[in-house]
């Protein structure tokens, strides 16, 4: 596995490939993540992305569901001052351990179609949660259906309300028949909302 270094390096390696092939915009950092075969959490995906923001080497955009990250000049300057031996390496890396050596197929751009996919993961779960409320008649016509309901659909919106979604995320805890779903929500949820 890589170690952090590397894997900061190469992201940024990546970013100003990306670049210098003419392709600009934010990209999915997850994306970037997972072609390099390092394993990371929606919680890493975010220190990562604020790391490169902190350091100056790439702007990040935070959605629900994943970082999006654009080169910036002293990401370009910092790839162009390492040592002629990194790109062969990265290089090498790309075609023996990432899972596609192509660097155009690593990552999509920031658009309303890679924000609902990245944000999939999370409503399968809050649809199983309406599934569960649906499938027992004593919840059929609780509020907590409907709060469930209105969860996934705000999660499902371009810009979903924070309020909106702290709101009905808090009413649907107070069910501890579903708390470990409900935990697994508030976990994703608290990286990419709470923290705005």
């Amino acid at each position: 596995m890589l170690k952090y270094k590397e894997l900061y390096d190469y992201i940024v390696s990546v970013l100003y490939e990306l670049k210098r092939k003419g392709q600009t915009g934010f990209f999915s950092l997850s994306e970037i993540v997972d072609n390099l075969n390092y394993p990371a959490t929606p919680s890493d995906i975010y220190d990562i992305g604020k790391y490169l923001e902190a350091e100056g080497y790439a702007k990040a955009n935070f959605n629900l569901g994943d970082a999006y990250v654009e080169i910036t000049p002293q990401g370009i300057v910092y790839i162009e001052n390492k040592e002629e031996s990194f790109l062969p390496t990265f290089e090498e890396f790309l075609q023996k351990k990432a899972k596609h050596a192509e660097i155009g197929k690593v990552a999509s751009k920031l658009s309303d179609k890679s924000l609902v996919k990245s944000r999939k993961p999370i409503v399968e779960k809050i649809s199983n949660i309406v599934q569960y409320l649906n499938s027992h008649a004593v919840y059929r016509n609780s509020d907590f259906h409907k709060d469930a309901k209105i969860l996934k659909l705000e999660i499902e919106k371009i810009n979903p309300d924070k309020e909106v979604v702290i709101m009905k995320l808090i009413n649907l805890e107070q069910l501890s028949t579903i708390k470990q779903q409900t935990n697994e929500v508030r976990d994703f949820i608290d990286y990419y909302i709470s923290r705005h």
